[in-house]
């Protein structure tokens, strides 16, 4: 994933704020940064990249959640290794927002044109589509997703015996094509 947040710098001249999971009173939860990386300065993994075109030395980070929309930043969420689990990458954004200053709620559009061009340039890279079953419904069979990609080394995580997952513990289970039951496709 490395190469991938280089590349987006590069094309996009891009700067990042990393998060980590410290509470948020704790010093050290952000940082603000040029260079794309999976580990804070101070040595922990980087829970969440919010990504955008522009400096944003000085933004209050308290609220990121809530004023994304509004700075024009884009997430991205690393996969996390759990035992046998790989939470896959999450990325999005929400391009507007609610002004209670001006009782109204604003739109933010080239956000949504950034974030077209980093899902272009990021989707270069992926294959698909992926099954996704539901682990807790019992025998029903995978539902291919084409809005849900993989790449390599995701495809590599289902070839040694892992399994993918949106989030820890969670009950969806992603396949790829290579990864379905002998015999699921002709059924």
């Amino acid at each position: 994933m490395q190469d991938w947040l280089h590349e987006i710098a590069e094309k996009f001249d891009s700067y990042f704020i990393l998060e980590n999971d410290l509470p948020r009173n704790s010093t050290g939860v952000f940082e603000v940064t040029k260079v794309p990386c999976l580990t804070m300065s101070n040595g922990r993994d980087v829970w969440r990249l919010w990504i955008g075109q522009g400096d944003f030395a000085g933004v209050d980070t308290t609220d990121i959640e809530w004023h994304a929309a509004e700075i024009g930043l884009a997430i991205i969420s690393p996969p996390v290794e759990r035992g046998n689990e790989l939470v896959m990458v999450n990325f999005g954004t929400k391009t507007d927002w609610y002004d209670a200053d001006y009782v109204m709620r604003w739109d933010n559009p080239s956000l949504r044109d950034f974030f077209l061009k980093l899902r272009a340039t990021l989707s270069k890279r992926l294959k698909g589509p992926m099954w996704i079953a539901d682990i807790d419904s019992g025998g029903i069979k995978p539902k291919p997703n084409r809005d849900v990609r993989y790449s390599a080394g995701a495809q590599k995580w289902l070839e040694n015996g892992g399994v993918l997952v949106s989030e820890p513990g969670g009950t969806l289970k992603y396949l790829t094509r290579a990864s379905l039951p002998e015999g699921f496709l002709n059924a």
